[in-house]
């Protein structure tokens, strides 16, 4: 079976000393992930869907530092409870 995961995480400041990869968590929707955006950083002023040859992703707040993303991951095979 195949299942889609959505993880949230932010880049900041990647070409520099200062770099800073945030990842805030692994979401069962792009809903839940957009929700856990909100929380940890604030309501998104921009949002722009990025689809290529390797899946899907959402840009979100883009800008020369750099920006966070919701990216969709597919997992196969049976889940594991936790």
């Amino acid at each position: 079976m195949k299942y889609y995961v959505y993880a949230v995480m932010e880049v900041r400041d990647i070409a520099t000393s200062a770099a800073v990869v945030d990842f805030f968590k692994v979401c069962a929707s792009y809903e839940e992930a957009l929700d856990v955006y909100r929380q940890q950083v604030g309501e998104p002023r921009t949002i722009e869907r990025v689809e290529s040859e390797n899946g899907v992703h959402w840009a979100i707040d883009k800008d020369e530092s750099g920006t966070a993303a919701i990216v969709r991951y597919v997992l196969e095979g049976e889940l594991e409870q936790g």
